[in-house]
């Protein structure tokens, strides 16, 4: 078993101990609580020195996702190594039936896979359910509400991004994972998230858990795969949600072109980052993941949690939650020494 470098597992060297702990069991164990006898991880030595200090050894980790993702036989001829992470992804999202464009980012297929999955779960739940599923994590007003309309509000929050989005991801991957593997995610719960759970350990929980319970896995590879490839996903959530709660905001007002425009409220990041709310110019990820920019002669390529550093006149992009603005900073000096202002990017678009 040898590791390929991947750019869509490097971010796994950042992960501490605890949070690969249950990605190193998902690929060690089946649901039953037995070793996996087609695994490879533990007879690694690497494995046997620094168990459980798992960051210690995350190329292994990494390496055994892409072995179990790649036929037995061609991971021989390829001198042990495995395919690469986006492989498995795709072909997990193909199995259980993702709604996904092959050309997206990575993490935009991982966004899909999150979205299936939490949408088949307010699929089985009843209307009642979905309403204390969302009075748990704080959602107002949820009572009267259709189950539509209560799970259009779910998906909204997901797509938003944010701590409410990794929170309702957190809370449905768990219940998927003691379906899938026997047991739920490592994690220490606060007074919210307790509250959900005991929710969920209820009718819900068991729902949830029976609806991938019925899910046929197939072959043994899958048995590891589609688990594995979710853990990856919430674990890739989970480090954009530590970085967005790092970033200390200071709110300040943008001067808009015109008079006759409100003023907008702007950002300015610890990141030396100015960002600027101008919601009417945001779009969705899905709307930008195949669109380049050129401006001052030079192009922008819009991809999830890529910081690009604002320059006078250039492109400026950023990334709160899942929902990415986009727009060209202009300087002006007649306003209080100076000040930047926010145009949309489409009328620059080549």
């Amino acid at each position: 078993m040898a590791y390929r470098h991947d750019e869509d597992l490097q971010f796994l060297a950042r992960c501490t101990d605890e949070e690969l702990s249950d990605l190193v069991y998902c690929l060690t164990h089946d649901k039953n609580g037995e070793t996996r006898w087609t695994e490879e991880l533990t007879g690694t030595s690497a494995y046997k020195k620094y168990y459980p200090r798992h960051s210690q050894y995350w190329r292994e980790i990494a390496a055994e996702i892409q072995c179990f993702g790649g036929n037995t036989i061609a991971t021989l001829f390829r001198g042990g190594k495995g395919v690469l992470y986006r492989e498995v992804l795709i072909d997990v999202c193909s199995k259980i039936k993702v709604n996904f464009n092959q050309n997206s980012s990575t993490s935009v297929i991982e966004g899909n896979l999150l979205m299936k999955i939490m949408t088949d779960a307010l699929a089985s739940m009843s209307q009642e359910e979905i309403a204390a599923l969302g009075t748990g994590l704080g959602i107002k007003n949820t009572s009267g509400l259709t189950s539509e309309a209560l799970t259009a509000s779910f998906q909204a929050i997901f797509r938003a991004g944010g701590f409410k989005s990794y929170q309702l991801t957190l809370i449905v991957v768990n219940q998927v994972m003691k379906a899938l593997i026997g047991r739920g995610l490592s994690f220490a719960a606060n007074a919210t998230l307790m509250r959900v759970m005991a929710v969920l350990s209820g009718p819900i929980g068991w729902t949830i858990t029976g609806l991938w319970t019925a899910i046929d896995v197939g072959s043994t590879a899958y048995r590891v795969t589609i688990p594995a490839v979710i853990q990856v996903a919430f674990l890739r959530t989970q480090q954009a949600a530590k970085l967005a709660n790092e970033i200390d905001f200071n709110t300040q007002e943008i001067i808009p072109e015109s008079e006759k425009a409100p003023p907008k409220v702007g950002y300015w990041s610890g990141l030396d980052k100015f960002i600027a709310d101008y919601w009417d110019v945001g779009f969705s990820l899905e709307q930008l993941k195949a669109i380049n920019f050129l401006i001052n002669n030079k192009k922008f390529s819009f991809t999830f949690a890529d910081w690009l550093s604002i320059y006078e006149g250039n492109a400026a992009k950023f990334e709160l939650g899942r929902l990415v603005k986009v727009g060209v900073l202009t300087k002006n000096s007649s306003y209080k020494g100076s000040y930047y202002s926010f145009n949309s990017l489409m009328d620059a678009r080549r």
